[in-house]
């Protein structure tokens, strides 16, 4: 489980860090806490203002312990190859995100194709295609924070990233049953827009757009 003060879980992680990936202070805690105590508290946030809030961002990933995600989501962990899952043979574990309403997770790629289901609640999707990655300012590869765009969605600053207005998506909300599939290197932010739960999974990429985002970040 993730805690912060600040609603953006992704930016605070990038803030822990300076520009030039020196020292840093540890903006996130990680800790163990049960699900009923983070429903309580994931409730109680719902009626209450960003500034008020005790943000917390819980994740279970399948395994030998929590075998039963595979159980109750087969298809995330298929035999054979489909649509939403091309490499099988590359799964490597389903992963339960828990979020709180108004939780922001900043905008990044990820190499390996990406499926998630929606399984309760609703999540806000902002996509963009690896040919606009010039367009959202991603961290150099050699940053702590590579993958991750220093453009803070929720604030942008127009004169600092003069191109981030230019930038082509798409925009989605996941309901409960919705399942998304993300192509290798898509550039994704999301956000929690009540208390909900997604699963993802991975399996294998595509190596399209290797150059693409090579020469961007």
């Amino acid at each position: 489980l993730k805690h912060s003060n600040s609603f953006d879980i992704e930016k605070a992680k990038l803030e822990q860090k300076a520009e030039d990936g020196s020292a840093w202070k540890p903006l996130i805690k990680t800790y163990r806490k049960s699900f009923q105590d983070w429903l309580k508290l994931a409730l109680v946030n719902q009626h209450l203002t960003l500034e008020q809030r005790q943000n917390e961002y819980m994740q279970i990933s399948s395994g030998p312990i929590n075998s039963f995600i595979d159980e109750a989501l087969p298809f995330m962990n298929p035999s054979e190859s489909s649509l939403f899952m091309v490499n099988p043979e590359e799964y490597m574990g389903t992963h339960c995100r828990f979020g709180m309403k108004g939780i922001l997770y900043q905008s990044h790629f990820d190499a390996e194709r990406n499926a998630a289901v929606q399984l309760r609640g609703l999540r806000r999707w902002i996509l963009n295609p690896p040919t606009q990655c010039p367009n959202l300012y991603l961290f150099p590869q050699n940053h702590p924070n590579r993958r991750h765009t220093m453009v803070n969605f929720a604030h942008p600053n127009d004169q600092k990233y003069p191109k981030f207005g230019t930038a082509l998506g798409l925009e989605l909300i996941l309901q409960p049953g919705d399942l998304l599939y993300i192509p290798s290197y898509w550039i994704h932010a999301i956000q929690s827009l009540n208390v909900n739960i997604q699963c993802n999974a991975r399996s294998g990429m595509s190596h399209l757009h290797d150059s693409t985002v090579r020469e961007c970040g």
